[in-house]
């Protein structure tokens, strides 16, 4: 990989090397000179570093916070690298600029949703009380915010709604959490699906209960784009700039999660608010135009200065 950017980039022509995550930063050869811009999908060492904390066993806890140790030691050689790193959300931004990016040289390129689904009908209140989570299954995050819901969240909110289901969909579910899903009542496990317009249709909200992480969740704009309210812990909006109670539904804890799913399972005013909310919100911040805005303009200014100082 070293030696294919390397020979692409000394064949002449590019004003810019754009490096897409930070395991692809290594391969930008330090022979090019000109843009080297970043983007950075998450901050990792946060990532890792909420893992950690979140762990229950001590093996694994020291485990993981090593490997915080081993990525924040390389997260922060590589930022220092280029001369532009996105960040996806403010919170990022600042994490990645305190492992020390150059003065401005942390900025922000927002995660968007799957393009169409704004485009997309308005969705209808259903009848049935059907939660969706729908997400990568084997995300660390997810498949541990999965298990805690199952075991105890969803079981209090079955004894007080006995008629809701939840489905839970998404690739690489490991094993153990196929079980859990089989063995839950009210649970159906969809997998992998190509096309999840029908379980949005289907879905009177969406749940994400994912714990960690970092970055911002593109399953929770992907359900607001669709017009599908949203119900999940602080977490879920991080960095997404909602206003909870507004644009999603945000609880504090479980205890609050449920009373919220409550709510929306059963009035149909307050899925209408959320659900128009929501879409409005990505399309102020999350479109293309909008959220690209910044990319487009380093590029051009890389651009308009090499043309104008050429060098050697």
């Amino acid at each position: 990989m070293s030696r294919l950017a390397s020979e692409s980039l000394a064949s002449g022509g590019f004003h810019a090397a754009f490096a897409d995550g930070w395991l692809m930063a290594q391969y930008v050869p330090a022979t090019f000179h000109g843009l080297r811009v970043l983007h950075e999908h998450n901050a990792e060492h946060v990532m890792w570093k909420r893992q950690a904390d979140l762990e229950t066993s001590f093996a694994r806890r020291a485990l993981i916070r090593l490997e915080h140790h081993r990525v924040r030691a390389y997260e922060s050689a590589i930022v220092r690298r280029f001369d532009v790193v996105f960040a996806v959300s403010d919170e990022d931004r600042r994490a990645l600029e305190a492992l020390g990016t150059s003065p401005g040289a942390a900025r922000l390129l927002p995660n968007v949703p799957q393009g169409g689904l704004l485009d997309r009908p308005d969705l209808r209140p259903p009848a049935e009380p059907v939660l969706l989570f729908l997400g990568t299954l084997g995300w660390p995050p997810n498949a541990e915010g999965l298990r805690r819901f199952l075991r105890s969240g969803f079981p209090a909110l079955r004894a007080r709604r006995p008629d809701v289901r939840l489905v839970v969909a998404g690739g690489g579910a490991p094993r153990w959490l196929e079980r859990l899903v089989s063995e839950t009542a009210g649970v159906e496990y969809a997998g992998a699906v190509a096309d999840p317009e029908p379980l949005y249709r289907g879905a009177r909200a969406f749940v994400d209960v994912g714990l960690g992480g970092s970055g911002t969740r593109v399953k929770v704009l992907n359900a607001m784009a669709r017009g599908l309210p949203v119900a999940t812990l602080t977490w879920g909006v991080e960095g997404l700039g909602a206003v909870p109670g507004e644009h999603a539904l945000v609880a504090r804890d479980e205890a609050e999660l449920l009373d919220m799913l409550v709510q929306v399972l059963e009035d149909d005013r307050r899925w209408r608010e959320l659900s128009e909310a929501g879409r409005r919100l990505v399309r102020e911040r999350y479109v293309p135009e909008v959220a690209f805005a910044e990319l487009d303009a380093t590029l051009v200014a890389s651009s308009d200065d090499l043309t104008r100082n050429p060098g050697p």
